[in-house]
């Protein structure tokens, strides 16, 4: 525990589930934590997530082949990635940032950064349960299944497979029996599959946000629904967050904002990379499909997880556009995958959630302390792997709130690195 006699006052901004691990941590470790986020549940990355805990932590989705291969994505309407009107402000610069980020060498140090929290991500979880028994019941951890609908996935994932292993994943090849055996529902002739055998899932990322939320208020942390505009500084420290309705003192503060970090960070000096890449998922409530453990089909984009009340679909990539809540023509796509995977099959009702997931150029995310700031630290950009990296995000901002040091090597994660 922190010993100090009057814990400081921490700002965390964001409120979504890195912001709410980081404010769970801080409270454990004596802190009082002001968590400061002016949105609802609806509309973030967080609610619309996959869920899935160490599904493929390794392999940076930055490559020079994904960029080659975007004209193709784009031609077929059902494909991972769509582009519309209006595009980010940043988005030539982020791509040429990141076709550098996507050669061989680069790729390389991405996945050593990637496995360094990504592999550690189920363990940081349980520890933090241990502390909250309350998120114990919401964890599964019956491994995760790299789906193939036919051979040529097989072969095309072979490669990063070998990474992986390479990495210190643990990884079960499955075969065509095997997998009809696992899924009995499935439609593909010849479907073949990866096991990554550490891998989990949280069973519903709703109501772990709200479970998390609630942990907060009996831990004595205080939410100020209200927007974060900036900061009041003073001799390389942060005094004070600025919100509408008045500013914040605080002893620290904690950038944790997903998209919106990269504006919030400018205010201190950072220029952050960051590219807003939406994301969907659909619930089909009471659906008549039981699945054991999440799949995901990398060349589709898409997951399809167990859900506390029925079946989760999630992924895709929409770049540009307008914030809004649900996005039919994603949630239609994320229907029709399931379908063509299982057959039309009964369920109750449909639910859906879209939010901006919050990409690097390089993959990895930003993560430490402020380069110009003596008591600000960030922890965002970790793009489609928040889930897998929250907790032990967590644990290396409070080690370096604590004295200065990390047990990890954050420097593949320094925020001036753009």
């Amino acid at each position: 525990m922190h010993t100090r006699h009057v814990p400081p006052n921490i700002s965390v901004i964001g409120g979504g589930i890195l912001g709410l691990t980081m404010a769970c941590t801080l409270l454990k470790q004596g802190f009082s934590v002001t968590l400061i986020d002016g949105e609802g549940v609806a509309g973030r990355a967080s609610s619309a997530t996959a869920g899935i805990i160490g599904g493929s932590s390794v392999i940076p989705w930055a490559s020079t082949d994904l960029w080659m291969n975007v004209p193709r994505m784009l031609r077929n309407p059902d494909g991972p990635l769509r582009v519309i009107w209006p595009p980010s402000k940043n988005i030539l610069p982020f791509i040429f940032k990141s076709i550098k980020a996507g050669t061989s060498r680069h790729r390389i140090k991405s996945a050593k950064g990637l496995a360094e929290l990504g592999l550690r991500g189920w363990k940081a979880w349980m520890r933090l349960s241990n502390d909250y028994p309350e998120l114990k019941s919401l964890f599964n951890q019956n491994g995760c299944l790299l789906y193939y609908s036919n051979p040529q996935e097989n072969y095309y994932d072979s490669a990063n497979n070998m990474k992986r292993r390479e990495m210190g994943m643990r990884l079960m090849p499955l075969g065509s029996q095997e997998i009809q055996d696992l899924l009995p529902s499935v439609t593909h002739p010849k479907p073949s599959g990866t096991l990554i055998e550490q891998a989990g899932n949280i069973n519903d990322p709703i109501l772990f946000q709200s479970t998390l939320k609630d942990l907060i208020k009996k831990a004595g942390g205080t939410f100020v629904c209200q927007k974060a505009l900036g900061f009041i500084t003073e001799a390389e420290h942060v005094r004070a967050v600025k919100t509408r309705l008045g500013n914040i003192d605080c002893d620290a503060a904690i950038i944790c904002a997903g998209a919106g970090s990269a504006a919030l960070s400018r205010k201190l000096s950072t220029k952050a990379c960051i590219l807003p890449a939406w994301g969907a998922s659909i619930t089909l409530h009471e659906a008549e499909i039981i699945l054991k453990l999440p799949l995901l089909n990398q060349i589709s984009g898409i997951a399809v997880l167990p859900n506390l009340d029925g079946l989760r679909v999630a992924g895709l990539l929409q770049l540009g556009g307008r914030s809004k809540h649900r996005e039919e023509l994603m949630e239609k796509i994320l229907l029709r995958y399931v379908q063509k995977l299982f057959g039309h099959f009964p369920y109750q009702r449909l639910s859906g959630q879209f939010g901006p997931r919050p990409l690097t150029p390089d993959s990895l995310p930003v993560l430490g302390s402020a380069p110009n700031y003596k008591n600000a630290y960030f922890n965002f950009g970790h793009g489609h792997w928040g889930i897998t990296h929250a907790a032990i995000s967590a644990n290396i901002i409070v080690d370096l709130i604590i004295d200065g040091t990390s047990k990890i090597d954050i420097t593949p994660y320094k925020p001036d690195r753009f």
